[in-house]
């Protein structure tokens, strides 16, 4: 049987898919050798992992779980055999913690393939990479083949040379360009701009973006600075020098003195 639960982001999956899972492992306390479960970041897998560790907990502990009825309900079981096969379950988990297969895509395909390495004839020593580089650079080309056709495009491309200009750093933008991108593959982008929640990033609203972010770095380093005037008033205050502290320019004291500068670390 194939149960598929199709809905929105924050409607309740994980809830459900937890359910699912505790269903199958309190109602036979070893099953979890034989249960995977899959998901799509590492952050997405080690909170399913923690959940489902959480809930057993509190079913065990006879504690408040909003699983209780739900499993009395399915398995026909009462309160205290629940809480008994929970504690079972949790103790073989921790026991037996690799058997506890909650892992990504990534991680699973390359477990099939280092189990069948001799079939296939890949090395059990490979390394997987992804071939980005040339994606990025196609992708940059095309992007500055379009700075003539492309007036709001030619606008940001100019005022952001300008900013390294301003910064003592080179005009060129195409490394920059592509080190950018290069964040796109990052399991931390897929985090902060997870899909269908990323409406608000458009490029008609990147001038306001950009210049929001330009408040909260003024706003960092004008923290900062004041961090470090107080730091070094008080060594001042104090009677002490850079010097009289471990590390001389290159310790703590001095950490101060170029906060002050506007040097951030």
């Amino acid at each position: 049987m194939l149960i598929v639960y199709k809905a929105s982001a924050g409607s309740g999956k994980t809830f459900n898919l937890v359910f699912e899972y505790l269903k199958l492992i309190v109602g036979n306390p070893i099953n979890y050798r034989h249960i995977l479960a899959v998901t799509f970041t590492n952050k997405a897998a080690n909170e399913m992992k923690i959940r489902i560790l959480n809930q057993l907990f509190l079913l065990s502990d006879q504690r408040e779980s909003p699983y209780m009825e739900m499993l009395q309900d399915f398995l026909k079981l009462d309160a205290d055999k629940i809480r008994k096969r929970a504690g079972e379950v949790l103790k073989n988990i921790l026991h037996d913690y690799g058997r506890f297969s909650v892992n990504t895509i990534d991680s699973f395909t390359q477990r099939i393939i280092r189990a069948f390495n001799r079939e296939t004839g890949v090395s059990p020593q490979y390394t997987l990479g992804m071939e980005d580089d040339p994606i990025l650079r196609e992708a940059t080309d095309r992007l500055l083949s379009r700075i003539g056709t492309d007036n709001h495009l030619r606008k940001w491309l100019v005022e952001f040379s300008k900013e390294k200009i301003r910064d003592s750093y080179s005009h060129k933008i195409e490394n920059d360009i592509r080190s950018l991108g290069n964040e796109l593959f990052k399991e931390k982008f897929q985090i902060f701009f997870p899909e269908g929640k990323d409406s608000g990033y458009t490029r008609n609203n990147l001038e306001g973006l950009r210049k929001e972010l330009q408040r909260e770095i003024k706003l960092f380093d004008k923290e900062l600075r004041g961090k470090g005037k107080k730091g070094v008033d008080i060594i001042a205050a104090g009677g002490f020098i850079t010097d009289d502290f471990s590390g001389k320019s290159r310790g703590i004291a001095n950490m101060f003195v170029k906060l002050e500068a506007g040097e951030l670390p």
